[in-house]
This record gives C-alpha cells, sequence and structure tokens, in this order.
C-alpha cells in the first residue's frame, strides 16, 4: 500500500527529472494516481495495529535507503568532476604513457615452454591443419 504510494511518487519524480515531461502532465499523474492509492491506503489503516505497520515500516527503510543512495551517487558525481577539473592534460598522458605493471608471477607463462609463433604462416598453416581434422572430427562424432 504505502509503497504504492512511494512508487508513485518515485514515477513522478523520474518523469520530471530524467524524461523532462511538462508539468501539465505529471502533475494530473500524480494527484489522480495519489488519490486512488491514498484511499487504498486508507482502507486498510484499520490493519495497522494488527501487524499492517510492518509493510509500511519496510517500504520507509527502502525509501531512507534509496534517498542514501541517491545522496551518495550525487556526492561522488561531484567529487569526480571537482578531481577531473583539478588532472590538467599533462598529469593524463603522463598517466597513460607510465609503463603498466608486470603481472602476477603466477600468470607468467613458464620458462620451459617456447614462445608461440604468431607469424602469419603459422596461422595459415594452423588454419589449413584444423580444416583438415574437421571432417574427421564430424565422423568420429557421427560414430559415436
Amino acid at each position: 500500500m504505502a509503497v504504492m504510494l512511494i512508487t508513485t511518487v518515485l514515477v513522478t519524480l523520474i518523469m520530471i527529472a530524467k524524461w523532462r515531461a511538462s508539468l501539465l502532465i505529471c502533475i494530473p499523474f500524480l494527484f489522480f494516481f495519489v488519490f486512488i492509492e491514498g484511499v487504498f491506503l486508507g482502507s486498510t489503516m484499520y490493519k495497522v495495529p494488527s501487524g499492517g505497520w510492518f509493510p509500511i515500516a519496510v517500504s520507509f527503510v527502502v525509501v531512507i535507503i534509496m534517498c542514501v543512495w541517491w545522496a551518495g551517487q550525487y556526492a561522488r558525481r561531484r567529487l569526480m568532476v571537482k578531481n577531473a577539473k583539478e588532472t590538467n592534460t599533462a598529469n593524463f598522458i603522463k598517466l597513460v604513457r607510465a609503463p603498466c605493471p608486470s603481472p602476477a608471477p603466477s600468470l607468467r607463462a613458464p620458462p620451459s615452454l617456447p614462445a608461440p609463433d604468431l607469424s602469419v604462416e603459422s596461422a595459415k598453416q594452423r588454419k589449413a591443419d584444423n580444416t583438415a581434422d574437421f571432417p574427421m572430427l564430424i565422423c568420429a562424432a557421427m560414430a559415436a
């Protein structure tokens, strides 16, 4: 019940902030659905003393979490813009041209393995070898 009311308010905010819808559309939308959901909420308020308070409390917790999330995202965006203004082009180029750290020793190829042959002729030969084996793979799969 309260969740529907909160959802209507949030959809109206999205309509205004993100979709840039006209207030002539948003305000009647908000009043229409708030009226319907308010009547529904009011008709179920007699259940609040016998446990109906729990869904309302959960919805308020969700609203608080969303508001804190929004405030954090807003603060993060402001900080990123501030840091972007402080980072000049010369520092950015230094960061880009800096050598990459070497991978962890466990990710390096063992020294006992030969380096792969990446020449064009080698690639053509590997492709020809794989193509020649393809009909044999089909026959083996059909026989199994």
